[in-house]
């Protein structure tokens, strides 16, 4: 019964949030590193060695790991096993992220639909999911600014209930995301919505609910790991 006390008040809490930092029309600059910034970052000293050298350590060294797939989840679990002392080895067949990785959503976010389990069923361990996912992404986006950029979503509503309904979850959603740069959630009547998506089917909308999430270049970050 204390969980679900406890999802009640953060719910009532963020929609004090949201009405006071709906004011807002303009986030806090953002900085980003340009690509002459990048270039003047400190070397590693190190360099990619040639193709025939790679493959003759292939063919005669020992390796504790080797990965295949040069994917999302074939770089991080390089990564992770040399981080760990482990002596690795990686192949990939095409390109680095051409295959499954290439087709993300390119998206950093904390779990909208998580959020909606955890107010419908006063789900504690849900609402703590969406808290880690944002905090995950705040540190993402501050890491790596050159990967990383805010991209503006709209939910259109068509029953009138649907408008205070997600302005509510959206509200909460900025809440647990804590102050971070990005603009704020806004409630947005039919015309508006229209003029911010002109491909939205016209009949019956009643307007629509916009919010921010976080974007990254998931190919970079994949070749940078």
């Amino acid at each position: 019964m204390k969980d679900q006390v406890w999802v009640v008040r953060a719910v009532a809490r963020a929609l004090l949030h949201g009405l006071w930092r709906g004011r807002r029309t303009k986030p806090p600059a953002r900085p980003r590193r340009s690509l002459d910034d990048i270039s003047r970052l400190p070397s590693w000293g190190w360099t990619v060695p040639p193709r025939p050298q790679q493959l003759s350590r292939l063919r005669t060294e020992t390796f504790d790991l080797l990965v295949i797939g040069g994917g999302a989840t074939g770089a991080g679990t390089a990564l992770e096993a040399a981080a760990r002392g482990l002596k690795v080895a990686l192949v990939e067949r095409g390109d680095f992220s051409s295959g499954t990785s290439s087709k993300s959503t390119k998206l950093i976010h904390g779990g909208v639909r998580y959020l909606e389990k955890a107010i419908m069923k006063l789900d504690r361990v849900e609402y703590e999911l969406v808290f880690e996912g944002l905090d995950e992404r705040r540190r993402f986006m501050a890491m790596a600014p050159h990967l990383t950029s805010e991209l503006r979503l709209l939910t259109p509503c068509y029953r009138w209930w649907e408008l205070p309904y997600y302005a509510a979850g959206l509200f909460l959603y900025d809440w647990i995301a804590g102050q971070d740069t990005m603009q704020a959630t806004r409630v947005l009547g039919r015309d508006a919505a229209l003029e911010q998506v002109p491909v939205l089917q016209g009949e019956n909308l009643k307007g629509g609910v916009s919010y921010s999430d976080g974007q990254f270049d998931d190919a970079r970050m994949n070749v940078g790991l």
